[in-house]
């Protein structure tokens, strides 16, 4: 007999009882014509699509409980979207701070990288000026160092280095306000210049000895040296403000819990903290240093006596 439930049919080999059969329809019969009649019927069909249907509805609810919710930025899994919600309100704030950090010091790589290129030209356009204009520049310019010289080495002989400076700045929360209120310019060059003008002229670490050309001598491992051009250790001192500024936030949080609500007006003043600590935003970072430091070298001006 031909049996349709899995399979199509089977045929029996007993002539009396019936060829075919249909267990979904409980429908026999033993001529091939009625059999393929009945295939087509309304009655057959519709049983067909009901029980697959059925049981595509049940593998859906089963996939359904299997579901695992997973935060893009850390990989973390959770099993249903509450507990990914809650997880990323906290996930999202770190992971752009380490992101925006990672492309700070990537942008300040090759900055420095152009910085060094420029010096090249520089000294080959140097070796290509007249041997006469060359002495007269030396000579002008070793008088001045002499005097500098005695300025940093004898006047200056008790200055601290200036990783100690970038080790004993100190903020306060209203320091990390500002930087929201001022903007990351100002507040950082405010940090600054307030932890230098706390030290006699004698004992901070830097001096500008020329506005226009920005000449910066710096005092490290007990040594008076020239600044780079890139500025290398005035940016290591922003650099640390941005760092201490950051490390404020969480106090900032437990202070203000509600910037933590995304409707707050507070949640709107913790999101500028946050850019302008960070620099007012990768497109602009490197020229509002660029700022600071001209008003950090402005505030070390060195008074010349002619």
């Amino acid at each position: 007999m031909a049996t349709l439930g899995n399979k199509q049919a089977t045929v029996s080999g007993n002539l009396m009882s019936p060829k075919y059969h249909c267990e979904k329809c409980d429908y026999k019969c033993r001529k091939k014509y009625n059999w393929e009649l009945h295939l087509q019927t309304i009655k057959h069909n519709t049983i067909n699509i009901c029980q697959n249907s059925a049981e595509t509805s049940k593998n859906w609810q089963k996939l359904a409980k299997n579901v695992i919710y997973c935060c893009e930025n850390c990989d973390k899994e959770y099993t249903d979207r509450s507990g990914l919600w809650k997880h990323k309100k906290k996930c999202d704030n770190i992971n752009k701070s380490e992101i925006n950090n990672i492309e700070m010091q990537k942008h300040n790589l090759e900055l420095q990288k152009q910085n060094l290129e420029l010096h090249k030209q520089i000294l080959e356009i140097c070796k290509n000026l007249q041997p006469g204009s060359i002495n007269n520049s030396h000579n002008h310019s070793h008088n001045k160092t002499f005097n500098l010289h005695f300025f940093l080495n004898e006047t200056c002989k008790n200055a601290m280095n200036i990783s100690e400076f970038i080790e004993n700045i100190s903020l306060q929360l209203s320091d990390l306000e500002n930087i929201g209120k001022l903007g990351y310019v100002e507040g950082v060059s405010n940090i600054i210049i307030k932890n230098l003008n706390a030290l006699e002229v004698t004992q901070r670490p830097l001096h500008c000895t020329d506005k226009k050309r920005e000449t910066v001598y710096v005092k490290e491992h007990d040594e008076w040296q020239k600044e780079e051009e890139n500025k290398k250790h005035i940016r290591q001192v922003i650099s640390n403000v941005v760092s201490k500024n950051m490390k404020l936030l969480p106090e900032y949080q437990s202070k203000y819990p509600e910037c933590m609500n995304p409707e707050s007006k507070k949640s709107d003043e913790y999101n500028k903290i946050i850019m302008e600590s960070m620099g007012g935003g990768m497109d602009v970072a490197d020229k509002n240093k660029e700022k600071i430091i001209k008003k950090v070298t402005k505030e070390v001006m060195v008074e010349k006596e002619e």
